[in-house]
């Protein structure tokens, strides 16, 4: 019987954190091995920047969607924006300063991208051999 409500959604959380923090770790060496430092720091920077940015999507939206204390949309539009500036200064100044290659800044930026779609055929296949799909 398949699970349902809350523990389907944290175990599908749970898939993409991981894979996130695995692809993270393997990029950010792979990028210093393959080629050079700056390429290396800035899959590191990319990648730490997007996955501190989702963690706190999801903790806005965690807190903003509880029934019990709903947030205003104004609010949760309002944190969404004060993070995507903080986020683009610093990918300005990473880019502009020459801290990182820009190249290896989108690849860790496309990290959380690559986590979401493993733990989207991870959910298909589940799905899948479920008799579901």
């Amino acid at each position: 019987m398949k699970k349902s409500g809350v523990r389907e959604e944290e175990r599908l959380l749970k898939i993409i954190v991981v894979s996130n923090w695995i692809l993270l770790a393997v990029l950010t060496v792979g990028g210093f091995l393959l080629r050079t430092w700056d390429f290396g720091w800035g899959v590191l920077a990319g990648g730490l920047i997007i996955s501190i940015n989702f963690h706190f999507l999801y903790r806005t939206l965690k807190k903003s969607l509880d029934p019990l204390k709903l947030s205003k949309p104004g609010i949760i539009l309002g944190k969404y924006y004060v993070r995507f500036l903080i986020s683009s200064l610093i990918i300005y100044v990473l880019i502009s300063e020459h801290f990182v290659h820009p190249l290896g800044l989108i690849l860790g930026l496309s990290i959380i991208v690559i986590s979401l779609l493993i733990g989207l055929v991870y959910e298909v296949k589940e799905n899948f051999f479920r008799g579901v799909v």
